[in-house]
């Protein structure tokens, strides 16, 4: 699957079953909810927008969930997951470009910012080789880590 292309999609009646069934490893759980307290943080706290990440097939392997923060023009993005079963696969990039693609495609720019636990080197690395870079602040425990506008 390497060179893999995913897709974001909207969380619908259709396919919500198959997002809330992407589950991380059992290690990864250290760092990452699973997906339900996502999806049900959001309905309470409506800033953030639960998203799939699909294969061109359709098949459902990933989550992630993002919110604009209009007070300083950020879109943050939480709670990536690749489903386990599809880990090593290089997922994780192409998470990363349908999202940055997602939301680079959004009417107003802004930079995209994350967080990442200081211990989850490969996530950090991952971010890193993307292009993030740590601001050096510390939120909840975790790194800020932001990609500027292109």
């Amino acid at each position: 699957m390497a060179g893999q292309i995913l897709t974001v999609v909207e969380l619908t009646a259709d396919n919500v079953e198959d997002v809330l069934a992407v589950a991380p490893s059992s290690e990864q759980l250290r760092h990452v909810n699973p997906v339900a307290w996502y999806v049900a943080r959001s309905a309470y706290q409506q800033v953030w927008h639960p998203v799939g990440l699909a294969t061109a097939d359709g098949e459902v392997v990933g989550f992630a969930e993002w919110a604009y923060d209009d007070s300083d023009g950020t879109y943050n993005l939480g709670g990536i997951v690749i489903d386990h079963r599809h880990q090593g696969r290089g997922l994780g990039r192409a998470a990363l470009d349908a999202l940055v693609a997602h939301l680079r495609g959004r009417p107003v720019p802004g930079d995209i910012a994350l967080t990442v636990h200081a211990d989850n080197e490969r996530a950090r690395g991952l971010y890193e080789r993307y292009g993030f870079t740590a601001t050096g602040e510390v939120m909840e425990g975790e790194l800020v880590m932001v990609l500027g506008r292109s």
